[in-house]
């Protein structure tokens, strides 16, 4: 199963989700939902490099399970995951400026 705990967030601000491959595969499809489990988007990353990049901190997110096309070969479908979060300043003044010290 691609996402053990199914529909989810990953506690980040957000999710980049990039496939690097496919092969042999049918399935594999993304939900995203919103926090009521409402269904906003399904889509499949079928071309290395699509990507799909969510607010985690305003959506959830699942994969349905992959199965092979031809039986007797072997179905992959790998996806590069990054996760991260914004960066808040110390104050809304050094956003964008160098930091000096007086020594």
């Amino acid at each position: 199963m691609p996402t053990p705990e199914g529909e989810h967030r990953d506690g980040n601000h957000f999710v980049g989700m990039h496939l690097v491959g496919r092969r042999n595969v049918q399935g594999g499809y993304t939900r995203i939902s919103d926090q009521d489990g409402r269904e906003l988007m399904v889509t499949c990353l079928t071309d290395p490099l699509d990507s799909i990049v969510v607010d985690d901190t305003r959506v959830r997110h699942s994969v349905t399970p992959i199965e092979p096309l031809n039986p007797g070969q072997a179905a992959v479908r790998d996806v590069l995951v990054l996760t991260y979060d914004t960066v808040v300043a110390e104050s809304a003044g050094q956003i964008g400026r160098s930091r000096r010290r007086n020594n």
